[in-house]
């Protein structure tokens, strides 16, 4: 679990190094990042902007790296993708379904590995003691639910473990038979459990395609992944020398289809596409050399878990497990999912979620095949020696947290608190009162008004115009009030809205709800006002400081004319439609 929650990026020491000055620049430049460099004349003469232009007297004043986005650098490390960890992400904060999913990613983790360790036939006929089956559709259907991203992944890991168990009973073609009706009802439990979620979800995603592009070169796939990588690989190289010759080659024999089904299946994408000659001139030569590192590596662990595939011996899982990994990560130099980014960085949401699953399951399985490869290392000195290497590693991937968490915290010499909103009582008490208000009179199911985050200016003729090149929308303080109460608003980030449930129609609503708010607060007219707000089916309107920095008008005495003002702080209103009651008057 260290190598899990606490390891980040190798680039760490790199980013230390570079933060203090001493730079070595070939070093810097054999692992992939120039940009750790400061530029200089030269590269201001040529336009190289692969180099660091930020502040540089000085680019830390203590022995952590204080430049601020120090720590957000190592999940950028390969070009135009994001290769999170979960260490950034609990530093970060950010609540996405890929971080809320981890502990359901390591229970279905932990229940592959127990769905091997079982004993008897994964059949039909198993599934007679519902216990199970329960548990599984439960867990492997709520992965889709909490992020669908991780259900094909983990349950394919699943599907894997029943064969490997069954073909400790029965042959591979019955075993693989078998393993198809023990996971069919699984599967289609696990889907009734969540059709209302089914039925409601949508998706920008639009299809799998061949990458086309540099890829990977194999520095910045070992700053990033090395530690992982490194230590399930030796093991299994170390572990097929133990075999007999003969069976070792019969294992690399029939394993090779896991790398290479892929391969080929990216030959006939591309080729079907007219695009196979763009695909491999695309690809650098260090991209090449990544892509068969990773097939090699992946190859290798199901091998290995081939040679064992009879036995209950742990590095059957241990291999199992890498396998899996290393899969995704060859996958992501292969193929990507088409979203919205498709057009100008094409495989970045793909490596993000896919190296992130990968790095999980990674986490978990690399420690645990040092530890068997060690403990059946005849001597204590052979052992210690075998599993230097690997601590090195280790101890390298934990400068992240050493350095990230005086970063982000200026070194705990400020006050801390588990208070979220804590800061926004010192920064901004108008909006904190705000906050409060809403938590204690707005009913739970109300819909609550505030700016879209668009930015207006007036024009030439005093009439408010949408000024584009305004404050970005998404990462801004738009949607604050909702974030921060649970209280709905018809609009929040619009770009992340069409990330998770993209489609025309979804972005047609998006524009729509967008204009109709805008309209709200730049309207002069009161009825407008109260009509824009009932098709909203909204209750109430905040008035605060992005509102007023947004809009450029006086909405005040409008809304004074059409609403009831229910809170006021400093300049900052909320108000809401009248309620009328019916007085009997008879």
């Amino acid at each position: 679990l260290v190598l899990l929650l606490a390891a980040g990026s190798l680039s760490a020491p790199l980013e230390w190094a570079a933060a203090q000055e001493h730079y070595n620049e070939p070093v810097f430049r054999t692992f992939g990042v120039d940009w750790m460099i400061p530029c200089d004349a030269a590269d201001a003469a040529t336009g190289n902007d692969n180099c660091y232009s930020g502040a540089v007297n000085p680019r830390t004043t203590e022995w952590y790296p204080t430049e601020f986005w120090f720590w957000w650098r190592g999940t950028r490390i390969i070009p135009d993708t994001i290769t999170e960890f979960p260490f950034f992400s609990f530093l970060l904060g950010d609540l996405h379904p890929h971080v809320m999913a981890l502990p359901l990613v390591l229970l279905a983790v932990a229940l592959a590995a127990a769905t091997w360790r079982g004993r008897g036939l994964a059949s039909l006929a198993s599934h007679r003691q519902p216990e199970s089956l329960l548990l599984l559709a439960v867990v492997f259907g709520g992965l889709a639910f909490m992020n669908a991203w991780d259900v094909i992944s983990f349950f394919a890991l699943l599907a894997a473990a029943a064969l490997l168990r069954n073909v400790r009973a029965r042959p591979f073609r019955l075993a693989l038979l078998h393993t198809a009706t023990w996971s069919a009802p699984v599967a289609a439990l696990a889907v009734v459990f969540y059709l209302p979620w089914y039925a409601t979800f949508s998706s920008q995603a639009d299809g799998i395609f061949p990458y086309i592009g540099k890829g990977t070169i194999p520095a910045h796939a070992f700053l990033q992944f090395g530690t992982l990588l490194s230590a399930i690989a030796a093991v299994a190289g170390w572990a097929l020398r133990r075999h007999s010759r003969g069976a070792a080659w019969d294992a690399l024999a029939l394993a090779l289809w896991f790398p290479l089904v892929p391969l080929l299946a990216w030959i006939v994408s591309a080729m079907a596409r007219g695009e196979l000659d763009d695909a491999v001139a695309a690809r650098s030569n260090f991209g090449w050399v990544t892509l068969a590192a990773y097939g090699i590596v992946a190859w290798l662990l199901a091998s290995l878990a081939v040679t064992q595939a009879r036995t209950r011996d742990p590095v059957v899982i241990v291999a199992g497990l890498g396998a899996v990994a290393v899969l995704l990560l060859y996958g992501t130099e292969l193929f990507y999912v088409g979203d919205v980014f498709r057009g100008f960085i094409p495989r970045q949401n793909t490596v993000f979620k896919l190296s992130y699953q990968a790095w999980a399951i990674l986490a978990v399985a690399g420690p645990v095949a040092i530890v068997v490869a060690c403990s059946r290392l005849r001597t204590r000195p052979l052992a210690s020696f075998a599993a230097a290497p690997g601590l090195v590693l280790a101890a390298a991937a934990l400068v992240y947290p050493l350095l990230a968490l005086p970063n982000r915290t200026d070194a705990f010499d400020t006050t801390t608190h588990i208070d979220g909103l804590a800061f926004l009582a010192e920064s901004s008490p108008d909006e904190y009162a705000l906050v409060r208000w809403i938590d204690a009179n707005v009913p739970g199911g109300a819909v609550v008004i505030e700016a879209t985050g668009r930015q207006y200016r007036l024009g030439d003729d005093r009439v408010p115009v949408f000024a584009p090149a305004g404050p970005s929308i998404d990462y801004g303080e738009s949607g604050r009030v909702s974030a921060r109460t649970g209280r709905q608003t018809p609009i929040g980030w619009p770009g992340h809205e069409v990330q998770w449930r993209g489609s025309d129609a979804i972005g047609g609503e998006i524009a729509r709800r967008q204009d109709l708010v805008d309209h709200l607060y730049l309207s002069d007219v009161p009825g407008d006002v109260v009509d824009g707000m009932r098709a909203l089916n909204a209750s109430y309107i905040v008035v605060g400081r992005i509102e007023r920095e947004r809009y450029p008008v006086s909405m005040d005495p409008v809304f004074e004319s059409a609403l009831q003002l229910v809170f006021e702080s400093g300049n900052t209103r909320v108000y809401r439609v009248p309620v009328y009651a019916t007085v009997n008057t008879s």
